[in-house]
């Protein structure tokens, strides 16, 4: 059985300048490109597999929430964006 902890789902340190952000952004980048180009190497039969055993669905189902919780939490950087640059939040 899969076994989160919610304490420490991402942990990160304070981000205290603008190279600590573009170091961020960079690893976040790199390590899409690398799980973009796995998922791409998966056939058919692999995507269609149990991820660790029925309980957790097919792979090609978890890889498909991985992609859509990234696009929840990009809106959610586009909500914020949007509201500091408006002066809603400061």
């Amino acid at each position: 059985m899969l076994r989160s902890n919610a304490d420490n789902g991402f942990d990160i340190q304070t981000l205290s300048s603008v190279q600590a952000w573009r170091d961020l952004q960079e690893g976040f980048y790199m390590r899409a490109e690398r799980f973009a180009a796995f998922v791409g190497l998966l056939d058919e039969k692999r995507l269609t597999e149990d991820f660790l055993d029925q309980t957790y669905g097919q792979n090609i189902y978890n890889i498909q929430g991985i992609i859509e919780h990234a696009y929840y939490h990009l809106g959610q950087i586009v909500l914020l964006k949007k509201m500091i640059r408006s002066g809603l939040y400061h």
